[in-house]
């Protein structure tokens, strides 16, 4: 018997996972400092680690300009239960067009295609649109409605979010898929990280953030190419028993993109979407 998941519910612990529990500091005692040796003489001050944030910000805008193909997978982790999301598809970053289809092998709707093109998104088979059809929303009033999730699943949203990485290291040339790429890591900041969240879903991030002493500990991971581009990216938060990461690849860059728009026949005016398919 396949098994339906009750992803809303699931994936709204993520929100305000630990929001009632409290912090504990504690310090473990090996001795020192009751009859132990004496303290050591200080070393010499280290020098101070660089920070390759500039990096990050000109491969996101190197990204922004060109296309590729994407696919973004998205994990998420409880004591009871894991799920993950897939998005793949062809996106042109440069000329706001793309087309995406959705999956959550499982659950209670399971596919939802997408098609972004001339500032508008067209969603088909996400809850609530109508059967046979399309329902449309401008691009830049998308929101999301879960943390690390994309207003619609737009793949163009995580290279507006990285330029603001902070504490941004280098780490070694990795292969990717037989890609070359450098891999650095940050820390995204918290206005950031709830870039076009939904208001409604912000007031539990904001107690939780209140409680963790100020920012929801995400690390971001990218990859840049070469050519200064960015072919991945990885976002990882792990809290109050939950754990979430988001993964966006993009590859083929340069690639040409077509994409096919809805008649308007097909097409039906939406203020909104909801569901766990669309962010």
């Amino acid at each position: 018997m396949r098994r339906t998941f009750v992803l809303p519910a699931a994936l709204a612990v993520l929100l305000c996972a630990g929001c009632g529990a409290t912090a504990e500091a504690g310090a473990s005692g090996d001795g020192a400092g009751s009859g132990g040796t004496a303290p050591s003489a200080p070393s010499a001050p280290s020098a101070p680690a660089v920070d390759h944030a500039d990096t990050v910000r000109s491969a996101a805008a190197a990204t922004r300009a060109t296309s590729a193909r994407t696919s973004q997978t998205m994990d998420l982790t409880t004591a009871t239960a894991a799920f993950t999301i897939t998005v793949v598809g062809d996106f042109d970053m440069a000329g706001d067009k793309g087309s995406l289809a959705v999956d959550l092998p499982g659950g209670a709707i399971s596919h939802a295609d997408e098609v972004f093109a001339d500032g508008v998104v067209h969603v088909r088979g996400a809850g609530g649109v109508p059967a046979g059809s399309w329902a449309s929303l401008a691009r830049d009033k998308a929101e999301s409605h879960y943390i690390l999730r994309a207003p619609l699943n737009d793949p163009e949203h995580v290279l507006e979010q990285i330029p603001a990485l902070a504490r941004v290291t280098r780490g070694e040339e990795e292969d990717l898929d037989g890609v070359r790429a450098v891999h650095y890591r940050g820390t995204l900041p918290y206005e950031a990280l709830t870039s076009r969240i939904a208001a409604d879903k912000r007031a539990p991030l904001d107690t939780l953030r209140t409680q963790l002493g100020g920012e929801l500990p995400v690390t971001t991971d990218v990859w840049v190419d070469g050519q200064g581009r960015v072919v991945r990216t990885r976002s990882t938060l792990d809290v109050g028993g939950v754990k979430s990461v988001t993964t966006v690849a993009f590859t083929d860059l340069g690639k040409p993109v077509r994409v096919e728009v809805p008649a308007d026949r097909d097409t039906v005016p939406a203020s909104s979407f909801s569901g766990v398919l669309t962010g």
